[in-house]
């Protein structure tokens, strides 16, 4: 009868030390499983689906608090060629570039910085100005200059640039996300 109840509590101690490596293991697969549905996979920041939903926050905040809200939105000149002249691998390898750059200078803790499309990438900046944005916009233009990535294929410069466009809305101004 001892040697029973000495097995019986060794085996659930043993199912209970197995539940919850189970439940650990669970919880870091969801984790990453999260990460990776909003996240791109190539260049590590944000993708399109958080940006959409995120958008979606921050106009209700705005229309919430007032405070105006800008995008940023750019693209890489000429990356059709880029991708022609160098290959794939170097273009992705480009796109990774200019993600990890553009991370380094988007500091403020509520800006989102995404993947929009193929060489297209989109800045969320709350709470910012116009004028607050250009100077952003203008320091991601010239921290992408600096990388210095080679592009004889370009029309524009022999190095790899971007073009951008700024927007600002207030609340006043703006009646959707859209």
């Amino acid at each position: 009868r001892y040697l029973w109840n000495f097995n019986r509590y060794y085996w659930e101690k043993k199912t209970e030390e197995h539940i919850k490596e189970l439940a650990t293991q669970l919880e870091i697969e969801r984790n990453y499983a999260q990460a990776n549905s909003i996240t791109d996979s190539l260049t590590g920041i944000y993708n399109r689906r958080h940006f959409d939903d995120t958008l979606r926050k921050e106009f209700f905040r705005l229309k919430r608090t007032g405070y105006p809200l800008s995008i940023i939105i750019f693209d890489i000149d000429y990356f059709k060629k880029y991708n022609d002249t160098y290959g794939h691998l170097q273009g992705d390898q480009c796109l990774k570039d200019i993600a990890l750059k553009v991370k380094e200078i988007i500091k403020r803790e509520n800006d989102t910085f995404a993947r929009y499309g193929g060489e297209e990438f989109v800045v969320i900046s709350p709470n910012t100005n116009n004028s607050g944005a250009v100077k952003i916009a203008e320091e991601i233009r010239l921290g992408v200059l600096s990388l210095n990535i080679f592009h004889q294929s370009s029309s524009v410069n022999k190095f790899v640039t971007i073009s951008l466009g700024v927007a600002t809305v207030l609340r006043e101004n703006i009646s959707s996300p859209e």
